[in-house]
């Protein structure tokens, strides 16, 4: 077996039934990658427009972790689809979604530079 019919069946094994009639009739394992990527990738402006809008008005209900799980979840859906939000952006997001109890951590961090990973940092 060739390393390039292993891969395709790593892909296929890996994916699910109703996935593996989109990549049956790749020759590769790129043309498979490529195959699944579309067929996730956010194509709508509604779906778009709806995870935005999840994203920026999401407030905490369980624990932190939990929290910036869902938060990263949502954020890697939009990336998917091109729509990468400006890392400004995606920090105000998640601070602004914060609950109350957790202002004085967000002044504690005035004035400092923070990425989205950072942030995730000093919450978890």
């Amino acid at each position: 077996m060739q390393i390039v019919e292993i891969a395709l069946t790593i892909i296929a094994n890996c994916s699910y039934n109703n996935q593996v009639s989109h990549i049956n009739s790749c020759n590769t394992s790129k043309e498979a990658w490529d195959d699944l990527f579309c067929l996730f990738e956010i194509h709508d402006l509604v779906i778009k427009m709806y995870l935005m809008e999840w994203l920026t008005t999401l407030k905490m209900k369980e624990n932190v972790t939990k929290h910036v799980h869902n938060f990263k979840s949502s954020f890697k859906q939009l990336s998917m689809g091109k729509n990468l939000m400006k890392n400004e952006k995606v920090v105000l997001a998640l601070m602004r979604n914060m609950p109350p109890s957790y202002q004085s951590f967000l002044v504690s961090i005035r004035g400092q530079t923070l990425t989205l990973q950072t942030l995730i940092t000093y919450l978890i």
